[in-house]
């Protein structure tokens, strides 16, 4: 599974992008992608992380660690644009998840075949995902499981 995030729209959603200093943003994208190492480094998944770049250019600190690509678009080209290209050109864009909540990008995507998922909502992932991880590597009880251990430990009350 491959996992395409529009890295402005997750960090500077809700915010004024002018309001945001050079320093401050690049700080927030180094977060965003030792995040998105961490998410990835226990999963059979590679995360891309799409930026707005001028002339392809982009100020990353240090490579990504493991299954994280950072790309920053070359001009004329926006994020967006990078993405689609990505999307397109896959084999199985059913097996991508495109986070962004940047509507005309988010329509492109899923008529491609790709999963969406909002920016909000990978946030959200990124906070609260490791009680979320767990459920779902070890499964989500079920109404026959739920009947089992009360048969062995006790009756509804």
């Amino acid at each position: 599974m491959q996992i395409i995030i529009d890295g402005y729209n997750v960090l500077l959603r809700g915010r004024r992008a002018g309001a945001i200093g050079a320093p401050e943003l690049e700080r927030m994208r180094e977060e965003l992608t030792r995040k998105a190492a961490g998410y990835a480094a226990s999963r059979d998944i590679r995360i891309t992380l799409v930026f707005d770049g001028q002339n392809g250019m982009g100020v990353q600190a240090a490579p990504p660690p493991g299954k994280v690509k950072v790309v920053f678009s070359r001009s004329p080209e926006n994020a967006d644009a990078v993405i689609k290209k990505m999307v397109q050109g896959h084999e199985q864009p059913r097996n991508i998840v495109v986070v962004t909540s940047d509507q005309p990008l988010a329509r492109f995507v899923q008529s491609c075949g790709c999963q969406l998922l909002s920016s909000e909502a990978w946030r959200q992932k990124m906070e609260h995902g490791r009680d979320e991880d767990l459920a779902e590597k070890h499964g989500r009880l079920n109404d026959l499981n739920i009947e089992e251990w009360l048969r062995i430990f006790g009756e509804k009350k």
